[in-house]
């Protein structure tokens, strides 16, 4: 049984986030327990990886301050995930569609949105498989958009 922090008693239901643990698909990145719309489940797991994911070509420069703010960055993307929000309510503004990638033919049946979403890559819970972004991307000043803070209201 592991420690609880100061104050939490054992019945208690909480998130934990272990930070240098390696996604079970065996690469730098975040991963959650699971998408919990509602958040009907108090508790949960998430794992947050960032070695690999500066430094190297093509990728942030790996100083501290990066890896503290990519750290943030998915540790908070992982959290809403266990809070129910999806990759694709990155998508905004609402009532623009989607994001230009992935694009529409990834959905069955297809939209008939735009795809003009192009606040997307603004939102924390963007990343780069859904829209494309990129690390570079991750460490700016991001935030919940409409469609985020929606779902987590609920």
């Amino acid at each position: 049984v592991e420690d609880l922090p100061a104050g939490v008693a054992a019945s208690q239901q909480y998130v934990t986030e272990f930070f240098n643990e390696t996604p079970s698909f065996n690469r730098p990145g975040g991963e959650s327990s699971e998408v919990d719309f509602g958040n009907v489940n108090l508790g949960g797991k998430a794992v947050i990886q960032v070695n690999g994911l500066l430094g190297g070509v093509a990728q942030p420069e790996a100083t501290v301050e990066n890896y503290e703010r990519l750290s943030a960055k998915i540790a908070a993307h992982e959290l809403a995930h266990l809070m129910g929000v999806r990759h694709s309510d990155a998508f905004g503004p609402v009532g623009l569609g989607l994001h230009a990638s992935p694009g529409s033919g990834v959905f069955k049946p297809a939209p008939a949105a735009p795809a003009a979403a192009f606040e997307s890559f603004d939102h924390l819970i963007s990343s780069p498989a859904t829209v494309g972004s990129d690390r570079f991307n991750d460490l700016r000043n991001l935030s919940f958009g409409p469609r985020e803070a929606i779902k987590l209201a609920f």
